[in-house]
């Protein structure tokens, strides 16, 4: 994502960084702006969003959780042992998490948050 962020970011006018800080990326969605994350297992099993490497779009946030879209979400997804209760998904295809739930599923060598906004004028 760090090499096409970029590539998509000129494409359609956007600007385009990337951070690990969730403080920023709280800021960012509050501005306006929307987030890809990368997620990722840490261990051997199934982690919350994925059991290998996963992105998602972060729509906004309340400050307290992410409104996501999932382009894995399946009616069942979060509804197995090791995910239930932790992910809000009523409203699907939204789907509402913790920002620090997100944010301890995040990759963890690369960049976590992928920001995307509209040129200032």
């Amino acid at each position: 994502m760090s090499i096409l962020g970029p590539a998509i970011a000129k494409k359609y006018d956007l600007d385009y960084s990337n951070t690990s800080d969730l403080n920023k990326a709280i800021e960012h969605l509050r501005e306006g702006g929307q987030i890809v994350v990368h997620v990722r297992r840490r261990e051997p099993g199934i982690a919350l969003f994925t059991k290998s490497g996963h992105y998602m779009l972060i729509t906004s946030t309340d400050g307290k959780d992410f409104c996501m879209l999932d382009p894995s979400y399946t009616p069942e997804k979060y509804h197995i042992p090791e995910r239930e209760g932790k992910v809000n998904d009523e409203n699907a295809p939204y789907l509402y998490c913790d920002v620090n739930v997100v944010h301890n599923e995040g990759h963890y060598e690369k960049p976590k948050y992928h920001l995307f906004s509209r040129k200032k004028k």
